[in-house]
């Protein structure tokens, strides 16, 4: 086993500027958490703006790259970040690669070191679509020096990778993560004082506000059940290109007193969003065709971690997260009455929402949780470590 630092390459990392980030920096924040946890030395090289991202001290070094600059820019900024991370250091144990679409210059520059590659992959970036240009030529690059392996975040995403022809020996499944310690202390009753809801059903969506994520069928959802369900509110926790159709529809439908806009809630706040929640629900769309899916989910886990069981759609990645009638349970599809048909099984029956939560909870700090995910990665890495060691014998 190396004894150098991992290089974690990333063009997301918290915190985030409103209106920013996501899944990826979440994930990629949790990777380097859990490796320090895990006395495994990462050095994190990341695309932010610096200063101004002001936070608390991580129990890793960060290198930013500025965000603000012209894609060949961005790539000298890469190779200059890249030397000083490992100029008067040890030689890198291995480079993590956040994204394909980041990794065209780290990937050469670690491949033509002889140091071990590891590339993340998320689903979406490697359907089969009209690409930019730039993407083609960072496609056309790993497949002619392609990373040691490839972590899939789920088996939706290793069959789109198989598909492609990449072999299934070159191939790990690491389920994304959060760093879920916040949830122990999580105050469910400081966002329902914020909004006046008292001990009103509460039913959660969270995410960017696009349309794969269907935050504007829960808006229907709530026009639907509030006859038999007086009490319920929607709060929608996100930003995105969506916000303006979806508030369009709560005065359509004249909720604007029921349904409730959180915008980009801050990385230290959304545990207390997700204690207020009675159900979380999300009304993923196929959109596979037209290039985009959800390959994984962490705010299902999330909201897991808060004991909240969750309502979802068999799409993606999904199903490798939410275990139907377990932690959560599946609707047929994204179309109002079978979201409302789940979401209204759930408000009417507490002892089922509490078994799913508890089991929810259970899966989020055991199979699905930090410590678990970061030995399956460092396994990972002592895999690509092993390629490395035999081609080069």
């Amino acid at each position: 086993m190396g004894e150098g630092e991992l290089l974690l390459a990333t063009s997301e990392f918290p915190p985030f500027e409103p209106g920013c980030g996501g899944g990826v920096g979440t994930w990629m924040e949790a990777v380097a958490r859990g490796l320090s946890h895990a006395h495994a030395p990462v050095r994190v090289l990341a695309v932010g703006s610096g200063p101004r991202l002001a936070g608390p001290t991580p129990p890793y070094p960060i290198y930013r790259i500025p965000d603000r600059l012209h894609r060949h820019a961005r790539s000298v900024a890469w190779r200059w970040a890249l030397y000083q991370a490992s100029r008067r250091r040890a030689r890198p144990r291995a480079l993590l690669l956040a994204t394909r679409q980041m990794a065209r210059t780290p990937l050469a520059w670690a491949r033509a070191r002889g140091i071990p590659t590891l590339l993340f992959c998320h689903g979406q970036e490697w359907l089969v679509r009209d690409q930019p240009s730039h993407e083609r030529r960072t496609q056309q690059l790993i497949e002619r020096t392609p990373p040691d392996l490839y972590v899939a975040n789920s088996r939706y995403t290793q069959s789109l990778l198989e598909g492609r022809g990449i072999p299934a020996s070159r191939i790990v499944r690491v389920r994304p993560v959060s760093d879920l310690a916040r949830f122990a202390t999580a105050d469910a009753g400081r966002l329902r004082r914020r909004l006046g809801l008292g001990d009103a059903l509460v039913l959660l969506g969270a995410g960017r506000l696009v349309e794969r994520k269907g935050h504007d069928v829960l808006v229907e959802v709530a026009a639907r059940l509030l006859p038999a369900f007086p009490t319920l509110h929607v709060v929608l926790a996100g930003e995105g290109p969506c916000r303006g159709a979806i508030e369009a529809t709560v005065q359509r439908l004249g909720l604007d007193k029921r349904v409730h806009m959180l915008g980009q809630v801050d990385h230290d706040e959304l545990q207390d969003v997700f204690a207020a929640a009675d159900v979380f629900a999300m009304a993923t769309r196929d959109l596979s065709n037209h290039g985009s899916v959800e390959g994984y989910g962490i705010v299902y886990v999330e909201a897991g971690a808060a004991g909240v069981p969750v309502v979802a759609t068999p799409v993606g990645g999904v199903v490798d997260v939410v275990q139907d009638d377990e932690n959560g349970i599946f609707v047929k599809s994204a179309d109002v009455d079978d979201v409302a048909a789940g979401v209204a099984s759930l408000l009417a029956d507490p002892g089922k929402r509490a078994r799913l939560g508890q089991r929810g909870r259970e899966l989020a700090t055991g199979a699905y949780g930090l410590e678990e995910q970061t030995r399956v990665l460092l396994d990972a890495v002592a895999q690509a470590e092993a390629i490395v060691a035999r081609s080069s014998s």
